[in-house]
């Protein structure tokens, strides 16, 4: 962890804004809550930030949670690699494991939105000893998709305007 930042003026339950390396990338993580509280990692969408989680952040916060907040690969400026394969899902999966494993967190209640979502599928696919509980905010198990496809060929049509 390369720095740790903490705003007491800020609205809310006081974070910590963290760089946290992973391999040679750099991730922001915002970490907010009681350190030793139920662990929770909030994945963002495409095209958004972690910012997207201000609103949900207090809540779990008053529950007793530790609330994580990753900015993920294309997002933290620390981790923007150019080429189109560095952003395959096993990177994606490493990246999340790799922050856990650096804030020495052995599982989280792995919640994931859009983009986020299909992150959080695969790291529960790949690692489920590391999620207690999965969140996927608008995008299907990865299996019920591929049926779903499959099933019926229109499902990939965009709708006429």
């Amino acid at each position: 962890m390369a720095a740790v930042t903490r705003d007491p003026s800020a609205p809310g339950p006081v974070a910590a804004l963290r760089d946290v390396t992973v391999g040679s990338f750099t991730f922001r993580v915002t970490d907010t809550g009681r350190p030793r509280g139920r662990p929770v990692l909030l994945l963002h969408g495409f095209p958004q930030t972690s910012w997207c989680w201000r609103h949900l952040i207090p809540p779990l916060v008053a529950a007793g949670h530790r609330v994580l907040t990753l900015d993920q690969r294309g997002y933290s400026p620390g981790a923007c690699p150019e080429a189109m394969e560095d952003y395959a899902g096993e990177h994606l999966v490493s990246d999340v494991t790799g922050v856990l494993d650096a804030l020495r967190i052995e599982s989280v209640d792995l919640v994931g939105h859009d983009w986020g979502a299909a992150v959080a599928w695969q790291v529960a696919g790949h690692h489920p000893e590391r999620v207690t509980t999965l969140t996927a905010i608008s995008v299907p198990h990865p299996g019920a998709f591929m049926e779903a496809l499959a099933s019926d060929p229109d499902q990939h049509l965009v709708p006429p305007t």
